[in-house]
């Protein structure tokens, strides 16, 4: 597969940087399909799309992206070398799986709060 950079270690001939290398394509798969389908939960609409729903999900993108933030911090202090590059692949993902959780259990509040 064509690459960018892989500087993979223990690797026979040294780094390559814009050539051809032997990549995990699973794991390169599972990732995209994730963050897809992720962004496909997460900026999908309701049935029903008025200015709650819009404010709900005002509400639950700003303590997503505070709590990534909070995650970005306690990684870029903590957390040292592969780990951290590891960490922060999965940033995106992080971002988006708070958004989604919070936003539905904030919906969640809601109905439940109505039906009584």
């Amino acid at each position: 597969m064509f690459v960018i950079a892989d500087n993979t270690p223990f690797r026979d001939g040294g780094p390559v940087y814009f050539g051809f290398s032997d990549v995990n394509l699973g794991f390169i798969l599972i990732v995209l399909g994730a963050l897809l389908g992720l962004c496909g939960i997460a900026f999908s609409r309701k049935i029903v799309e008025d200015e709650f729903i819009t404010s709900l999900r005002l509400f639950a993108w700003s303590w997503a992206i505070i709590l990534s933030i909070l995650y970005a911090v306690v990684a870029n202090l903590f957390v040292f070398g592969t780990q951290y590059l590891s960490l922060m692949v999965l940033f995106p993902h992080f971002l988006l799986i708070l958004f989604i959780l919070i936003f539905n259990i904030q919906w969640w509040r809601y109905s439940n709060r109505r039906e009584q």
